[in-house]
């Protein structure tokens, strides 16, 4: 602030003494106020400055953050995605060896029973071909014995039976006479006895 420009700006129009004075006071004052208006206006301006540059700041710590956030947010769903899909996986495996342990234990299962069907079979079979063998048998020993009665019946009558058994113990009696028979049993007990001395 210049005073002395302004004193001289007033004496050029002619003011002297008390105006003069007065003159210098409203300019001095006039000064002072616009001086005062434009140091608030610089520092509303600095406030504001300053306030745009804290929420320039704030909004790039903000989109920073949200940005971070994302990438967390991100990062976790793709280990999310990853284990899901990781589980998905081991879930298929597991589905398709349950699948590959059952259709293995059917087939196991199915053979098992073939092999018994078979054995069951075989059994059968040679239980039949026994039963075969002994109702053949059976028979073949049935006709063979009627065979031989038939034989029998047609060779000896009862009559012709009786016959037979009463000259086969005529023969017996005139073979074997008592006296015959004594002396044979003689001849054995001397027999007997010579075995003895020669022992």
């Amino acid at each position: 602030m210049d005073i002395e420009a302004f004193k001289e700006q007033g004496e050029s129009i002619g003011l002297t003494g008390e105006s003069l004075t007065k003159y210098l006071i409203q300019r001095i004052e006039k000064y002072e106020k616009v001086e005062r208006e434009e140091r608030l206006e610089r520092e509303r301006n600095e406030r504001e400055e300053r306030r745009a540059k804290e929420q320039a700041e704030r909004e790039r710590e903000k989109e920073h953050a949200e940005w971070e956030e994302r990438l967390e947010k991100g990062k976790i769903q793709r280990e999310r995605e990853k284990e899901q899909a990781e589980k998905e996986e081991r879930l298929e495996k597991e589905k398709i060896q349950r699948e590959r342990e059952k259709e293995q234990a059917e087939k196991e299962e199915r053979l098992e029973k073939e092999k018994i069907q078979r054995e069951r079979e075989k059994e059968q079979a040679e239980k039949e071909e026994r039963l075969e063998k002994k109702r053949f048998s059976e028979k073949e020993r049935k006709n063979r014995q009627k065979r031989r009665r038939d034989w029998k019946k047609k060779r000896f009558s009862e009559k012709e039976r009786k016959n037979r058994q009463k000259r086969r113990r005529d023969w017996k009696k005139k073979r074997f006479s008592e006296k015959e028979r004594k002396n044979r049993q003689n001849g054995r007990s001397a027999s007997e006895k010579e075995r003895g001395n020669l022992n």
